[in-house]
């Protein structure tokens, strides 16, 4: 998966950096990065063919909820 292999090159992202900062397309010829709205460089191809992701842990709906309001207080202050 795109996204594990982004983050095994950049690990310090996280799920909520998926929402509006990092933006995958798949157009029907696979996978790629169509946005990358972040300070950190963006993975060359060759880094994430080469990239070894790990398996991802099971994801914590709740722990994943909280992250992108954490990284997106502006939505808390809309729904306030």
């Amino acid at each position: 998966m795109l996204k594990d292999k982004i983050k095994a090159v950049v690990p310090e992202l996280t799920d909520a950096d998926f929402v509006g900062k990092v933006i995958l397309q798949d157009d029907g010829s696979g996978p790629y990065i169509k946005e990358w709205n972040l300070a950190k460089q963006r993975p060359t191809a060759k880094e994430l063919a080469d990239a070894k992701p790990e398996k991802p842990a099971k994801a914590d709906p709740v722990a994943l909820l909280v992250a992108f309001l954490r990284a997106n207080p502006d939505i808390v202050r809309a729904i306030s």
